[in-house]
C-alpha cells in the first residue's frame, strides 16, 4: 500500500470548501463565506497561518488553546517523528505503555499535592464527560449545577452543562438533574442548592465571537494594526 501525501495536497489543492460543502458541514463552509474567511491556508507556524497567497493572518483562536506553544513548534515536531520512527506498539488495549506514565509523572510533579493522579482525554468535552462522572461518583449526588452562559463542549454530558440555548436545541432530553443558575452567584456564603455537587470548578468559556483575525476583501496588503492581518515578512 502507498499514500502520496504530497501528490494529495496538490492535486486537490483549492478544494476545501467544496468537499466540506459535500461530505462534510455545508453550515460551516456557507458561513465562513458569508464571513470572509473563506481562505486556503496552507501553512502554519507559531502563531500565525499563511495562505495560498501568501498573506500572513494572526490566528487569536489557537485551535481552542491546542497551539498554546505555537503550530510546527521545532520540539514538538521532533518528538511527533521519533515517535513515529520508533515503532512503538502503540494502542495495545491490554498493557501499561511506558510514555504515558511519564508524561503522567512529570504533569503530577508539577501540580500541587492534591493531585496525585493523571486521566488523559483526548479533547475538552471528554473531559467534562470524566469530571461528570468523578463528581457524581465521589459526592454521591446526582444533581450538577452549571452557570448560564457558560461553556464546557458539545458532547451529550457536556452539551447537557452547556448555558448556551442555541447549542442545546433540538438535542434534548439531555442529563436529567442538571440545573442552570446565573454566572454570578450572590449571597454571603456562596452557599449552592442541597443535594447537588459543587459546581464546576473547571473555567467556563464563553462563546468564542472569532477565529481569527477577520482578513480583507482587497488583494491588498493591509497596514499592520491590531487585531488585524499582518503582512508577510
Amino acid at each position: 500500500m502507498t499514500f502520496d501525501l504530497a501528490r494529495v495536497l496538490e492535486e486537490r489543492r483549492g478544494e476545501n470548501f467544496q468537499l466540506h460543502m459535500e461530505y462534510m458541514n455545508p453550515q460551516l463552509a456557507r458561513v465562513l463565506k458569508t464571513l470572509g474567511f473563506d481562505r486556503f491556508y496552507e501553512r502554519g507556524e507559531g502563531a500565525y497561518l499563511y495562505d495560498d497567497r501568501g498573506d500572513r493572518y494572526l490566528d487569536l483562536l489557537s485551535g481552542f488553546g491546542v497551539f498554546a506553544l505555537g503550530r510546527s513548534h521545532p520540539v514538538i515536531k521532533k518528538a511527533l517523528h521519533d515517535a513515529i520512527d520508533a515503532d512503538l506498539p502503540n494502542l495495545v488495549q491490554i498493557d501499561c505503555a511506558l510514555l504515558p506514565g511519564v508524561l503522567a509523572e512529570a504533569l503530577v510533579n508539577r501540580s500541587h499535592k492534591g493531585i496525585e493522579r493523571v486521566f488523559f482525554c483526548n479533547s475538552g468535552a471528554e473531559a467534562i464527560e470524566a469530571a461528570i462522572k468523578f463528581a457524581r461518583q465521589s459526592t454521591h449526588r446526582s444533581r450538577i449545577l452549571y452557570c448560564d452562559h457558560a461553556y464546557h463542549g458539545l458532547t451529550n454530558g457536556a452539551l447537557s452543562l452547556n448555558g448556551g440555548d442555541d447549542f442545546r436545541k433540538g438535542f434534548g432530553p439531555l442529563l436529567p438533574r442538571t440545573d442552570r443558575i446565573p454566572s454570578a452567584i450572590s449571597g454571603p456564603s456562596g452557599a449552592h442548592s442541597p443535594g447537588a455537587t459543587s459546581p464546576p470548578s473547571w473555567p467556563s468559556r464563553s462563546r468564542a465571537k472569532a477565529s481569527i483575525s477577520r482578513p480583507r476583501a482587497t488583494g491588498r496588503r493591509p497596514r499592520r494594526s491590531a487585531g488585524s492581518r499582518a503582512p508577510s515578512s
